[in-house]
């Protein structure tokens, strides 16, 4: 296969960081954690670990002392301007 181009995907800081968590948690569990249940082959896995390795390229909050105020802030920042889904805490 030619090499492939590469894209470009914009998100904002907060959307950023809670993706890099759930990734980073989930690919690190034994068997891909969740991923693996609903995973339907390999190349799945790999797509999500490549846009992880990307995240870990661009972001430096998780690897900053005080990421784990900064997470909860994303979060809080990404709920103000999104909003709750119905039915959630």
């Amino acid at each position: 296969m030619e090499q492939e181009e590469g894209v470009c995907i914009t998100l904002d800081r907060a959307e950023a960081l809670i993706l890099f968590e759930i990734l980073s948690r989930e690919m690190d569990r034994p068997q891909y954690g969740k991923f693996q249940a609903f995973a339907g082959s390999d190349v799945q896995i790999w797509a999500f670990d490549g846009l992880l390795a990307a995240l870990e390229r661009v972001l430096p909050e998780p690897f900053s002392h005080d990421y784990d105020r900064l997470l909860p802030e994303a979060a809080r920042a990404l709920i103000r301007r999104r909003g709750r889904l119905p039915g959630s805490n």
